[in-house]
């Protein structure tokens, strides 16, 4: 069984000091998160338009699973 496991429980791992970009598919769910992420005292953004924005505009985007994905 895969449990998930959201933003509360990972805040930790994001590097204090340094600004964070959050992305999702249409910037809905980064909102909340990076607005969680703020309130624990983070410097955290969400990437407006998610990756729905960003891909039509020619922007970067990586594709592939990365060791930091929840």
């Amino acid at each position: 069984m895969v449990q998930e496991v959201g933003v509360p429980e990972r805040t930790r791992e994001v590097r204090r000091g340094e600004r964070s970009y959050v992305v999702c598919a249409s910037g809905n769910r980064s909102r909340r998160a990076a607005s969680w992420l703020a309130a624990a005292g983070l410097d955290a953004w969400s990437v407006a338009g998610g990756t729905g924005a960003r891909v039509p505009a020619g922007r970067p985007v990586v594709h592939g699973p990365h060791g930091n994905a929840a």
